[in-house]
Order: structure tokens, then sequence, then C-alpha cells
């Protein structure tokens, strides 16, 4: 018996209507975050997918690019969206997650671009956000009084 394909929509499916499955936070709005799967020390969920091709041993693979892949490519079987995988990694693109949070999958927070994009548009990222932090107050050296 053959395993049903894996579809994008199946993702999004999973993150409306079983988020005691998918283990939703509500404060990180839009994103698709799920409790599923390996959690890596970088954030990033990773998702076990046995792979028939490779006499059903499971593959451990990172779920935001299996989310894109998925919504680019369209449905498909696990062994398509493993040989698809291993061509987007060898590729040397990387996804950069928009909403800066690694665990996310939704595909319209995923931008494809180079090593060097993604690290400069996160530190633009960081840099938007510290300019709406409260400014620290500076104090004179007379006005620190020592206890």
């Amino acid at each position: 018996m053959r395993a049903p394909p894996v579809t994008a929509e199946s993702l999004r499916a999973a993150t409306v209507e079983a988020p005691q499955w998918y283990g939703l936070d509500p404060y990180l709005g839009p994103c698709w975050v799920g409790q599923d799967g390996y959690r890596c020390h970088h954030g990033y969920r990773r998702i076990d997918l046995r792979i028939r091709g490779l006499n059903g041993r499971q593959k451990r693979l990172s779920a935001h690019i299996l989310a894109w892949l998925l919504d680019q490519l369209g449905p498909m079987a696990r062994d398509e969206l493993f040989l698809a995988y291993l061509e987007f990694r060898s590729s040397g693109l990387q996804l950069d997650h928009r909403c800066d949070e690694p665990a996310c999958r939704r595909p319209s927070h995923l931008n494809p671009c180079t090593q060097s994009e993604n690290i400069r548009a996160g530190k633009e990222r960081a840099y938007q956000r510290s300019l709406t932090r409260a400014p620290v107050e500076h104090y004179e050296e007379e006005e620190i009084v020592p206890f």
C-alpha cells in the first residue's frame, strides 16, 4: 500500500485543525510552528520521513524546507520529495525566515537566497528592531552616588 502524497495543504490543515498536535503558540501570530519532530539547537524543526527508495529508512529533514518545496512544486511522493530536498540543499541556497522564527514552516514567510543575503537580511531586521527599543539613559559621573 502506497503512502498518500505529502502536501503543503496537509501542513496547513494540521496547523489549523489540530492545534493540540501542532502545539501552536498564540503569541507567534501567523507563523506555522509545530511541536512535532525534533528541534535542533538553532531552533529549526526537523521531521523524520521514511524513504521507500532507501529501503524504508528514516531521514531527518528540515520541516521548513519541506514545506517550501511542497508549496512550490505541489504534492509529491516521499521519494520525490526527498530528491527535491537533496537538490535544494546542494543548490547552495538557503531559506530566509522573514518572520525571524526558525521553527516557522509557513511558505509565505520563507525566501530563497544565498547565505550572504540571508545574513544581511537578518542583520537588517535586527537593526530595525533595535530602533524600536527604548533608548538607554546615560548618566553623568557626578550623578552616580556610591552606596
